[in-house]
């Protein structure tokens, strides 16, 4: 009974640990490619997500709205779904980080596509 609740409230509130939800991409520098969980990458979101999408040079966790420039590329805040084109770096990586923009539950399901 206890784990079904568990599970239940993962469920109807999200995960709001950046860690858990940002990621890598790996990329050929100076392709350009959107990001974001929108539908324009065939995703949603819910709440208030804010994606941080730096340069591959640092870890998951360093990626923040708060990142200084470089290694952060762009900020995408509420109240939209977070999306951006971004350049890939020299790095050849990317790094996504999904934070909470707002005071509720939030998820960011994203993904990316290569712009032609």
């Amino acid at each position: 009974m206890r784990i079904a609740w568990v599970l239940s409230m993962v469920v109807v509130t999200g995960c709001s640990d950046a860690s858990e939800l940002g990621g890598e991409i790996a990329c050929t520098p100076g392709t350009m490619l959107r990001v974001g969980c929108s539908e324009n990458v065939g995703r949603r979101c819910s709440g208030r997500p804010t994606m941080s999408i730096c340069d591959g040079t640092i870890s998951v966790d360093e990626c923040t709205p708060q990142t200084p420039s470089p290694p952060l590329i762009v900020v995408s805040p509420p109240p939209d779904c977070p999306d951006r084109i971004v350049p890939c770096p020299a790095s050849g990586m990317l790094v996504v980080g999904i934070s909470n923009g707002g005071s509720g539950p939030y998820a960011c399901t994203w993904d990316h596509v290569v712009v032609p």
